[in-house]
């Protein structure tokens, strides 16, 4: 329920008091979906053979997001194929929560974990680290928000912060800006205000 969520009919500023309000209006279950934050990477409607990337809204997620009152969903490559597609199921997640705008997420770091197929291709974080100028840092943050924001995405899981003190570890590697704790403070915090 962040100030800049945005959803049709629904407020973009609220109060800490507005906010206070709303949690202490909700059910139990209310406030357990708002702690959910599921996936519909691939879908298979009812009646069809097999799951195929969900990149349109269907009756059947709606009715999920509504029933189970979720606060989020995070989108990976197989939901975002294009611009207007992308805006078209994002809106369409929205519309199915009326009453609170839902946290539509993804993992867009820039290098080898970019999840949109079209938009700028950034260079990954240890290409940043490697150039060690924390305004290619920002812009880099800039581009990513800006793009998100415009295709309705509203929370990136993105920068990696992660030091990468283990050249053993396959899973952050290039997604580090660096070794140095230093450098990755200096670079994420840069990148995240971009």
């Amino acid at each position: 329920m962040g100030g800049n969520a945005t959803a049709k009919g629904y407020e973009n500023e609220k109060t800490v008091s507005d906010i206070q309000e709303i949690v202490e209006n909700m059910t139990i279950d209310e406030k357990v979906g708002q702690m959910l934050m599921p996936d519909f990477r691939n879908w298979q409607k009812q009646g069809e053979t097999k799951a195929t990337g969900f990149i349109e809204m269907n009756s059947e997620v709606a009715s999920i997001i509504k029933k189970y009152h979720l606060g989020g969903v995070i989108l990976f490559a197989e939901n975002v194929v294009d611009t207007e597609q992308t805006v078209r199921l994002t809106d369409g997640l929205q519309m199915a929560s009326p009453v609170l705008p839902l946290f539509i997420t993804i993992d867009q770091e820039g290098g080898i974990v970019t999840r949109l197929q079209t938009g700028t291709n950034l260079p990954g974080n240890m290409a940043l680290g490697a150039a060690r100028k924390e305004s290619y840092a920002y812009q880099s943050g800039e581009i990513i928000g800006k793009e998100l924001s415009s295709l309705g995405i509203n929370v990136n899981f993105g920068p990696s912060v992660d030091v990468n003190n283990n050249p053993g570890n396959p899973v952050i590697g290039v997604r580090s800006f660096s070794s140095d704790p230093d450098l990755v403070s200096k670079l994420g915090i840069q990148m995240i205000k971009g």
